[in-house]
């Protein structure tokens, strides 16, 4: 699971890095979550020959992170990534499968939800206020806000401060 390997830093890629193999496999869903340099730690574990400057990658494709990326850091990345990327969609797996069907349930939110979600929108305030467009480097982001936020919905326990 190429999730594990997304913090260049843990003790798990440092293990998986010791292993010694002609081939690498990893498997992900999001190989592109949240920031740039966990894509180029997946990559550096795959082939750290090709992929041995984080700094390099950061100043070509760190932008993208940030969404102040062009097209044509786009493109290149595309271009990039291609040869070490199987993309699979659900459509191409499997044809007799019927189309997804979803039922929304509206249900009240606890009071336990409801007094985390207002802690979350206070302890928050200014981002929100100020909007997407301010999102700073390792500062908490609207994503990040907003996951929290689903989280007090979902369940509160989620949170760590909560539990």
């Amino acid at each position: 699971e190429a999730h594990r390997l997304k913090n260049r830093h843990s003790k798990v890629i440092e293990a998986m890095r010791e292993l010694r193999a002609r081939r690498r496999l990893v498997l992900t869903g999001t190989p592109l979550q949240n920031h740039i340099s966990e894509l180029w730690s997946i990559l550096h574990f795959l082939d750290a020959s090709k992929f041995d400057d984080l700094d390099d990658f950061l100043e070509r494709y760190g932008a993208l992170s940030a969404g102040n990326g062009t097209v044509g850091q786009v493109n290149r990345l595309n271009k990039l990534l291609r040869p070490h990327l199987l993309r699979r969609e659900k459509a191409d797996v499997e044809k007799s499968l019927l189309a997804l069907q979803e039922t929304l349930l509206f249900v009240e939110i606890t009071n336990l939800q409801k007094l985390c979600y207002r802690a979350c929108l206070e302890q928050n305030r200014e981002l929100l206020l100020r909007g997407v467009g301010s999102q700073g480097g390792g500062h908490v982001t609207f994503n990040n806000v907003s996951m929290m936020l689903r989280h007090c919905c979902n369940h509160p326990w989620l949170i760590r401060e909560i539990e």
